[in-house]
């Protein structure tokens, strides 16, 4: 549950010491987490759309659904969207077709808002994983 920690901290921080500070986990998550810059935070905004999107995909990702979820039209453009956008670009393997990517947890550390929380080697999908816990937590 460490990751989930390093979530809470992070958002009781920017909670805390930002002017423009986000509303909700999920407004946190897509700002600092994912990294999306749109300075829209309204209900059905662009941020709201790119944070569901992201986490639906990485929900396809780590219960192994890609090519089952791609077999829809209109997810095809999200996914591929998605698995180019910053945050991805650098966790993922797909062998020969990035429609089967899956996240790669080998020997690679990251860092997430601005180095506050670190994903230790080997430890992404459990991340991923603690990050999902930590939007449907309340407190």
């Amino acid at each position: 549950m460490k990751y989930i920690e390093q979530l809470k901290k992070s958002y009781e921080e920017a909670m805390a010491f930002n002017d423009c500070c986000p509303e909700s986990r999920s407004e946190f998550v897509g700002n600092y987490v994912f990294g999306f810059t749109t300075y829209d935070s309204d209900k059905g905004s662009a941020l709201e759309s790119l944070t569901n999107d992201m986490l639906e995909v990485l929900k396809v990702i780590l219960e192994k659904r890609n090519f089952e979820y791609l077999e829809n039209e209109d997810n095809y453009m999200k996914y591929m969207t998605m698995v180019n956008m910053p945050f991805l670009i650098d966790k993922l393997q797909w062998g020969t077709s990035i429609r089967g990517a899956w996240l790669d947890d080998c020997n690679k550390k990251f860092e997430l808002d601005c180095g506050r929380i670190v994903i230790e080697e080997k430890e992404l999908n459990t991340f991923i994983e603690q990050l999902f816990e930590f939007l449907t937590q309340t407190k």
